[in-house]
Formats: structure tokens, sequence, C-alpha cells
């Protein structure tokens, strides 16, 4: 059982960086490369998604209640290659950014994971985004 002086001490000691706290950097967003390279894998099935359309999109993270709404928003599309990977520009990576293919819901790509072998980024990416890509925003 805590003593309420004790309790009381470390409370305070941890409420001043409460409010200045930041979460660390995604490691994708350290990542040095000029070329990021993801491999899109299908989160139910565990295969790569070969030859899929893909689409980043990429903004600023400001989130409005009304518009308009300057999120800076940018998209990019490409397509994976036969073992499901999609080279992209580190510089279409904005403040916030989402991967999907027309079959697959958005992917925070904050949540990447790499290969320690490859050095490839990988991302699993659940079905059930219906329709193809061009939407705006990462919804």
């Amino acid at each position: 059982m805590f003593r309420p002086a004790v309790l009381l001490l470390a409370i305070g000691l941890a409420l001043p960086s409460i409010g200045n706290a930041q979460p660390p950097a995604a490691p994708i967003y350290q990542d040095t490369a000029d070329t990021l390279r993801i491999r899109l894998i299908d989160a139910a099935s565990g295969q790569p998604l070969r030859n899929a359309e893909v689409e980043v999109y990429s903004d600023n993270g400001i989130r409005c209640v009304r518009a308009p709404c300057a999120t800076d928003g940018r998209t990019w599309r490409d397509h994976s290659d036969d073992r499901g990977v999609v080279a992209f520009p580190a510089s279409a990576l904005g403040a916030v950014n989402h991967i999907r293919t027309p079959a697959h819901e958005f992917f925070d790509l904050a949540r990447a994971r790499r290969d320690p072998t490859s050095g490839t980024w990988m991302v699993r990416l659940l079905a059930g985004m219906a329709g193809g890509l061009g939407a705006q925003g990462a919804g």
C-alpha cells in the first residue's frame, strides 16, 4: 500500500511532463533513405499483395471542425511489384501518412515495422475498402 505523501510526490513529479509529452517518432519517419520500400501483405491470408494498385495519402496532420481546412493533403500512386513491394520517394511523406489498395483499408505508416533481414518496411493491410483509389483523406 502506498503512503499518501509518497503517492502525491510521485504524481507531482509526473505532472509537469504530461502536457509536454510528445509521442516518439515512428521509425519509418526516421529512415534516411531517399526511397522507401514497403512490402504489402494481406492480413487475413499472410500473402504478399503482388502487382497491386497502391495509394499513399499524406497530410500535415491538422484536423478541423469546419471547412476549409488547410491539411496540405497529397496522394502518391503506383503499383507493387511481383513480391508485393512498392517503392516510393521519402519526400512523399508528410506528418500523417496512410497506405492502401482498392481492396484494403488505409494503414497508418507510423505502425510499419522494418524486416531486419531485408530492411524493407512491412505492412499488413486489412481487407474491406470498397471501390477504387482516389478518395481524399485517410478516414
